[in-house]
């Protein structure tokens, strides 16, 4: 029973994460029930995420890590930049792209679950920054600012984790993304510690695992 949202374009994604106010201070839920007809159902999460520890190499993960960049529009350093991101697998596949069938990014704040638009180098001459990447039966969208989801060429964009033969990143060699502070205004979340979240299935493990890519140093503030 997943819980869904209704988004800006008037359509319904499903709910990642669920946030209370409590005494001045946001708390994440960590699952939810409903009682209907004398049953208690589950509605949140509607899948359970395993810590991918036992079955990857999280020891070897990528230390993610921001420097200040400029980006394809514009020659000014107005970006943050976010290295490429790899997990070792801790045994090699037979092949490339055998084993993840769905998989997400998105970047967020560590302490509300609160979600950033990001981007890639370029995206041209207009705003295609996304909340959201997601692969799903061969298809990748992104899930852009203003809720539209749309099919992109994973090519030009910036894919989310996929499995190759020996490490699990968004490429082959990895893909880095951006901050754009020429295209949202990130103020409220200066001082504010970030993460960028990796989300995927395994057929091989048989199941859904997360890892957020963070650390002290992963705090945003305003550019100098």
């Amino acid at each position: 029973m997943p819980i869904y949202r209704k988004t800006a374009g008037g359509d319904f994604a499903p709910v990642s994460a669920l946030n209370i106010m409590d005494g001045g201070a946001f708390k994440t839920v960590v699952a939810a029930w409903v009682h209907d007809g004398g049953t208690f159902r589950k509605v949140f999460p509607s899948v359970v995420y395993a810590d991918p520890a036992a079955d990857y190499d999280m020891a070897g993960a990528t230390i993610p890590t921001l420097t200040l960049s400029r980006t394809s529009e514009t020659a000014t350093q107005n970006a943050w930049k976010i290295n490429k991101l790899v997990i070792p697998l801790k045994v090699n596949l037979a092949s490339s792209n055998s084993d993840v069938d769905w998989s997400a990014l998105d970047i967020i704040a560590t302490d509300t679950q609160e979600v950033l638009p990001f981007g890639v180098w370029s995206t041209g001459t207009v705003d295609e920054m996304w909340t959201k990447v997601e692969l799903k039966d061969g298809v990748m969208t992104n899930t852009r600012m203003n809720g539209v989801t749309v099919a992109v060429n994973p090519s030009n964009h910036c894919p989310p984790p996929r499995d190759w033969i020996s490490q699990l990143s968004s490429s082959s060699t990895g893909t880095e993304m951006y901050i754009k502070y020429g295209w949202y205004d990130y103020s409220a979340f200066y001082g504010r510690q970030i993460g960028i979240r990796w989300r995927w299935r395994s057929q091989q493990n048989g199941k859904y695992y997360v890892y957020i890519f963070t650390n002290g140093n992963m705090v945003l503030n305003a550019l100098s």
